[in-house]
């Protein structure tokens, strides 16, 4: 579903669906490896939160970095 719902943002949003996928998906089985045996359950739940939050971050990052764009509700652009 990552490409689709990129796409709606614009054709040069679907660029960044790469990059995301893997920085994701490599941060979540780490944070899994790391939580899961410990906290069971609730470390997974806490590998896909923190995963998903520093995934919108480094997309954030990216497309201000490549584009330009601040996408913040709030706060000025530099």
């Amino acid at each position: 579903m990552g490409k689709p719902l990129l796409w709606l943002f614009g054709p040069q949003f679907v660029v960044g669906y790469d990059i995301m996928f893997v920085a994701a998906f490599v941060m979540n089985v780490t944070l899994c490896i790391a939580l899961v045996p410990r906290f069971g359950g609730h470390g997974a739940a806490a590998a896909t939160s923190i995963s998903l939050v520093f995934e919108t971050v480094l997309l954030f990052w990216i497309v201000r970095w490549r584009l330009g764009l601040h996408v913040l509700a709030f706060g000025k652009p530099d």
